[in-house]
């Protein structure tokens, strides 16, 4: 699929399902808003917020994003660095289902955080989520491979406070790929991606609990900004540390 210009129409080929909004053929894709999910050969569109065209001889029009529009199919991720070991890619929705898999994977850190196992609600977070008071932030969901495996994820919010903040709610690798040095070869050329980006300050949010992520991201840089009073996390309560890290 060639990268389209902004506001032009794209093509891609979907596979078939039955149901309200859904055939098979050709769709016109711009930019906008819905959801895809992956089918083995190709796209399947459910879930169409704005149906904005009638059909005509199969040809269907429909709204959706950029990282979307990018990400119809596995192979057209887009690479956003890499590392040594690892490529760090722009994950869409079609790639739902492997985050869930990984957090599956890291039920322990759910846990933790929220007192309960990870859910479809959890997964979707990292594409949907951002926090009230957050301006014009958009989501920046990035997934971590070994090869094909998807073996970490990292939720970033571009533009949290102002244009130029950017904020890490987690970075998470499954269990088997932890403490071998992995977090800190991503972290630093995530941060070197963000400066080519235009970020001029990283921040994020520690769990008061959770002793050896504040050891880490003091390792890397970070500093503390200030605490915050306990705030519900699923079943339970935690107080929390903001950190930045200016670049």
């Amino acid at each position: 699929m060639r990268k389209s210009k902004p506001n032009s129409w794209q093509r891609a080929l979907y596979a078939p399902r039955s149901g309200p909004g859904h055939a098979h053929g050709t769709a016109q894709i711009r930019r906008g808003q819905a959801t895809f999910r992956r089918t083995s050969n190709g796209a399947e569109i459910f879930a169409l917020p704005r149906f904005i065209a009638t059909p005509t001889q199969q040809t269907y029009h429909f709204v959706v994003t950029d990282f979307e529009i990018a990400h119809l199919y596995p192979s057209r991720r887009r690479l956003l660095f890499e590392t040594q070991r690892l490529k760090a890619e722009l994950l869409s929705v079609p790639d739902l289902d492997l985050v869930i898999r990984l957090n599956n994977a890291c039920c322990d850190f759910f846990l933790f955080q929220n007192g309960l196992p990870p859910s479809e609600a959890d997964a979707r977070e990292i594409f949907e989520f951002i926090p009230a008071r957050s301006g014009g932030a958009t989501k920046l969901p990035i997934g971590i491979f070994l090869s094909e495996e998807l073996i970490g994820v990292m939720d970033v919010l571009r533009g949290y406070r102002t244009a130029s903040e950017w904020y890490l709610g987690f970075m998470l690798f499954a269990p088997s790929f932890r403490s071998q040095g992995f977090g800190t070869e991503v972290h630093s050329e995530f941060v070197s991606h963000a400066r080519r980006a235009g970020a001029l300050r990283l921040l994020l949010a520690v769990l008061e609990e959770n002793e050896s992520a504040r050891r880490f991201w003091l390792r890397l840089g970070y500093r503390k900004v200030k605490g915050y009073p306990p705030k519900p996390f699923g079943n339970r309560f935690h107080a929390c540390t903001e950190f930045e890290m200016v670049l």
